[in-house]
């Protein structure tokens, strides 16, 4: 009788929104650890249990499996799995099951009867589909319950996921269905709402909250976070924490909260989770999460290369492509494994990849003029337009043609040219972004007040107007400062010229020129040890900004492929992906900016307009002052015409500016779109067998092999590519199980040693067993199997 009650007690006490309690337990156990706040960062085969949506957020095929155990033998298992397909698409199937054990009976007059043996098990199945940044999901389920009788029914789950940079949302509805018709009683399905965020407070800290609103009672409150930490090269360490308002209150002691901790290895977790329900005594639940096949190191490569994504718009952008009507398109949501080759093209010459680089899409006339790469205090830019929207900018922001930067005590912001040129903004500074024949060339700003550092170099120029005259570097540094009443120019190492009024001033290094606005000009040679606003100026770091921004970045590339072209027993070949999209949208814009040109000549001719019948309305009114009576009616009868076609050319006018300052709006959302399009390059150095001449059947990496391995290794510390792929290919001699096992050792192998001899990090490497999968010789003579036994080694680089 003891533990009968004990299991009802229990049972009643668990955080449930009803009685069918298989439905709404978590079937792992990082969200149990904390506080079940997990229905916006479940992932994969544990989507299931929260959110149904989120099953197509994990790339690779996964498995999680839990084992709980409660009080007097109560047991609660899950199992499920996911499996992706197609393009962001997945479907799962679990099952779970929860046994109270056997529970004895008495009969009206106490003496023993039957026992029984509670239980209930659930089988889900589920698909999702990812939009880019939104995914959907549904699953269905078939609960089977029996306590004496037996009953069952079907159900299901609907989910919303969808990212927002660092902030994920989700938004459920679950158990929607029939209900439990057992003999002699009829139970409905615990029917509830969730919503839930997570927000990534550091790269390593999610903190998470969930509301869940059941049919009937109180909504209750779910809180959780999550801190991880690396150990050692492919391993690390969690330590999970939460609050759940609902399980609180229930029963005497310590209850509500919740601990755990898990230890994840290759991509796969093994989690435990600590859940205290007072004087019942407590819960403890362990659950694995494995991650299967070469998709492990995949989406473990995939996951890190996203948290050091290049850029980050801050809201969706619209761009219309083909001409079948607006689309919203993520720049975040472009695929990043450019090597799957189903979307590319290849390309043989080093010349067309630097020259499409350097200028088609680095310096196009229609995009972004420079990055900010670095602020300090408040930085505010107000966007072109007749709409002067203003907003608060950070690192990876982009600054457009009209753009106004303006800085305020204490802050500064340092920005880098699309040609390279590198400038520090200073405290109380207000700049304008302008436009030049050729970004490549010149970089050029208008400074209205404040302070810039500017450093150009390798032969660009960068040009300072203010309205005292224009300030130009070449080769040099200097700081520029405006005040309302004087120019100054103070140059610290190089030349520097300034222009004003036809008269060229040339100031050499360790010199000073300013201009007031009297037009008085004093030039001097100074000794000044006071501190330059950005003395300390340097290249953009290569893992936070992209390639487009670095002056050395196609000279480096072009040197070391060179360099590798010329080792013997190598070739190269250049992969980039598809710019299809990109070309569309170039298009597009360019056709905007002529629209613009268009809509601007427009409004400029109303305004004139308006202007006119302006005129002509005041000039009336004074010619009515001094009329006679006859003169009178006709000027008041023009009068009243003017009015009415001035009242027409006003209302034309406000709306072809309205509708201006829209097509603006649009045609920046496209141009920042367009910059924010990564061309992701890959260059393929693939070594013949003679090359790296592996022993028949063996993986040991010969030792005459490590002196082209030796460049290809400086060569990677030049580049620095942000991945790096070696894939092992064997002939189609043997069995494929033997080749694909054989290929990844010696993939492997070439890792290994590339890893020590770089010492870069182990996760910007992935090895791949190709088997004879991919033969470049589809023959069977002795030399055709030879050229398809190679290693391929891939360097992925990422630019604009």
């Amino acid at each position: 009788m003891k533990k009968a009650f004990a299991i009802l007690m229990f049972v009643a006490a668990l955080p449930l929104s009803g009685d069918d309690v298989v439905l709404t337990l978590p079937g792992e156990a990082k969200g149990a650890a904390m506080g079940e706040a997990y229905s916006a960062t479940a992932t994969g085969a544990s989507a299931l249990w929260y959110n149904p949506a989120t099953l197509s957020r994990r790339e690779g095929r996964s498995m999680s499996l839990m084992h709980t155990s409660y009080l007097e033998k109560i047991t609660f298992n899950t199992l499920a799995f996911a499996l992706p397909f197609g393009f962001q698409n997945a479907v799962g199937v679990g099952l779970s099951y929860l046994n109270t054990g056997t529970i004895p009976s008495y009969d009206n007059t106490g003496l023993a009867a039957d026992s029984y043996s509670p239980n209930d098990i659930c089988v889900r199945l589920g698909a999702s589909k990812s939009f880019f940044m939104t995914s959907v999901g549904m699953s269905i389920f078939y609960l089977k319950s029996t306590i004496v009788e037996s009953a069952a029914t079907a159900g299901v789950n609907f989910g919303l996921h969808h990212l927002r940079g660092p902030c994920s949302l989700a938004l459920s509805v679950e158990n929607v269905g029939g209900k439990l018709k057992y003999r002699s009683m009829e139970e409905e399905l615990p029917l509830r709402m969730r919503g839930g965020t997570s927000l990534r407070i550091f790269p390593r800290l999610i903190w998470n909250v969930d509301v869940i609103k059941p049919k009937t009672g109180h909504p209750w409150l779910a809180t959780g976070t999550e801190y991880k930490f690396d150990w050692g090269e492919t391993r690390d360490v969690s330590f999970r924490g939460g609050y759940n308002t609902q399980a609180n209150g229930d029963v005497e002691g310590l209850s509500g909260f919740s601990a755990g901790a898990g230890f994840g290895f290759s991509g796969s977790s093994l989690n435990y989770a600590w859940v205290p329900f007072g004087d019942l005594g407590q819960t403890h639940r362990l659950s694995l999460d494995v991650q299967f096949g070469d998709d492990a190191e995949n989406s473990r490569s995939e996951r890190e290369l996203r948290s050091r994504s290049l850029i980050t718009p801050s809201k969706k952008l619209v761009t219309q492509v083909g001409g079948k009507g607006q689309k919203m398109v993520s720049a975040k949501a472009l695929p990043l494994l450019p090597w799957k080759k189903v979307k590319g093209k290849w390309r043989t010459s080093k010349d067309k990849m630097i020259d499409l680089l350097a200028r088609d899409a680095l310096c196009s006339g229609i995009a972004a003029r420079a990055l900010i790469t670095r602020t300090s205090g408040t930085v505010r830019v107000q966007s072109s337009g007749e709409k002067k929207e203003s907003f608060r900018v950070r690192a990876g922001r982009y600054v457009f043609e009209g753009d106004t930067l303006t800085s305020q005590a204490n802050a500064s912001a340092h920005l880098v040219f699309a040609n390279g040129v590198k400038a520090e903004v200073g405290p109380h500074t207000r700049l304008q972004i302008k436009t030049t024949a050729n970004q490549c060339d010149v970089a050029m700003v208008s400074l209205r007040e404040g302070e810039v550092y500017g450093v150009s170099d390798n032969g660009k120029e960068f040009r300072l107007e203010t309205p005292l005259g224009d300030a130009v570097l070449k080769d040099a540094q200097a700081r520029l400062t405006f005040d309302g009443k004087m120019a100054q120019m103070r140059v610290r190492s190089g030349s520097g010229t300034f222009i004003s009024e036809g008269d060229i001033v040339v100031v050499k290094a360790r010199n000073t020129f300013s201009k007031s606005a009297e037009g008085k000009t004093e030039k001097i040679g100074i000794d000044d040890n006071r501190p330059n606003v950005g003395v300390n100026i340097t290249a953009p770091d290569f893992r936070r900004t992209p390639g487009r921004w670095d002056p050395h970045f196609a000279k480096n590339f072009s040197t070391e492929m060179m360099r590798l072209d010329s080792v013997p027993g190598l070739r190269l070949a250049e992969y980039i992906r598809d710019t299809t999209l990109r070309d569309q949208l170039k298009l597009q814009v360019i056709d905007m900016v002529r629209r613009r040109a268009e809509m601007e000549s427009q409004a400029h001719d109303y305004r004139k307009d308006v202007e006119e019948f302006r005129a002509m309305k005041d000039n009336l009114k004074q010619s009515l002052q001094t009329a006679d009576s006859e003169a009178f009616k006709r000027l008041k009868k023009d009068l009243k015409q003017t009015n009415r076609v001035l009242g027409r050319a006003q209302s034309s006018l406000k709306t072809i500016e309205k509708n201006l300052q829209k097509f603006l709006n649009e045609m920046r959302n496209n141009q920042e779109f367009l910059a924010a399009i990564p061309i992701v390059r890959m260059l393929n150095i693939t070594a013949e067998e003679s090359t790296i001449p592996f022993e028949s059947g063996r993986a040991i990496l010969p030792e005459n092999a490590t002196s082209v391995l030796d460049t290809v290794a400086a060569s990677m510390v030049q580049i620095r590519p942000f991945r790096v792929v070696v894939e092992g290919h064997t002939d189609k001699t043997g069995s494929s199980r033997a080749n694909q096992r054989l290929s990844k050792q010696r993939a492997d192998a070439v890792v290994l040693y590339l890893r020590k001899k770089t010492s870069l990090p182990s996760r910007l490497f992935i090895s791949k067993g190709m088997g004879s999968a991919q033969p470049l010789d589809e023959g069977d003579s002795p030399e055709s199997k030879a050229k398809n036994r190679r290693v391929e080694i891939w360097f992925e680089l990422r630019g604009l």
